[in-house]
């Protein structure tokens, strides 16, 4: 009987050890994350587009889609650093030759965005010229409104959220930002800036545009990682694809 008192509280002891390890060992991850997330974000280096276009521009596909291409390919962008823009000539728009850009997704933008956003506090009035133009082409006054794209910290897991908010017009908070692509949190009730309303539409026509750039420099990718994965730099790949869609109605 003492026998199996004395292996019951060596096997209550040796769980205690193996929790405590397994809670330390995961802290100590969520730790490393943390301060790489830290040590990029104080490096303004990681902001600067070196990119330069190498010799012309090959368009490769200009066709007619449906959502269910436009929406795996939002959330691909930000781990395959492609750029989508997106394009309304609906209603107020359909006057415009190109219509009205309402959003970007963009790694290299959304970087500079989010390093605008951080030394001038959002304030127009403290920006210098390019300062002042991204937080005029991306701020909350305008329709492509980036929030400061506070996803930047660990990408894969806080860009997906933002391309959730934007497909669903829903609202959430990201890094204790808000971000609101609900119809109340855009300039404009006519054409809010998410998917949501797009797809709502009748009769409505999507026209992707595949734009494939030869470039060389230095960019900005996302490391791979088993749970939270961060932006990291120093990749040079030789293309730039660039992906437009463009919502009209027939």
């Amino acid at each position: 009987m003492e026998n199996g008192v004395e292996a019951i509280k060596m096997g209550f002891s040796m769980f205690i050890f193996a929790l405590a390890l397994t809670t330390a060992m995961y802290i100590f991850s969520i730790c490393g994350n943390t301060a790489q997330a830290i040590v990029y974000y104080n490096d303004e280096s990681n902001y600067y587009d070196n990119i330069s276009i190498a010799e012309g521009v090959d368009i490769t596909t200009e066709r007619l889609v449906g959502f269910d291409t436009v929406i795996p390919t939002l959330y691909r962008y930000y781990k395959e650093n492609f750029s989508v823009k997106l394009y309304d000539k609906t209603g107020d728009y359909s006057s415009l030759p190109n219509g009205k850009l309402i959003q970007v997704f963009d790694i290299s933008t959304e970087n500079k965005v989010n390093l605008a956003y951080r030394q001038t506090n959002g304030n127009i009035n403290a920006a210098n010229p390019e300062q002042k133009l991204l937080l005029q082409t991306y701020g909350k006054d305008a329709v492509t409104n980036l929030f400061g794209s506070p996803w930047n910290v660990n990408a894969l897991e806080h860009a997906k959220k933002r391309v959730d908010f934007f497909i669903n017009g829903s609202m959430g908070y990201i890094n204790n930002v808000k971000v609101d692509y609900t119809n109340q949190g855009q300039p404009g009730n006519t054409h809010p800036a998410n998917l949501q309303y797009y797809m709502n539409l009748n009769n409505l026509k999507i026209q992707e545009r595949f734009v494939q750039y030869n470039y060389m420099g230095d960019t900005v990718s996302v490391g791979e990682g088993e749970n939270l994965e961060t932006l990291t730099g120093n990749k040079i790949p030789e293309t730039k694809i660039l992906i437009t869609y463009t919502f009209y109605l027939e």
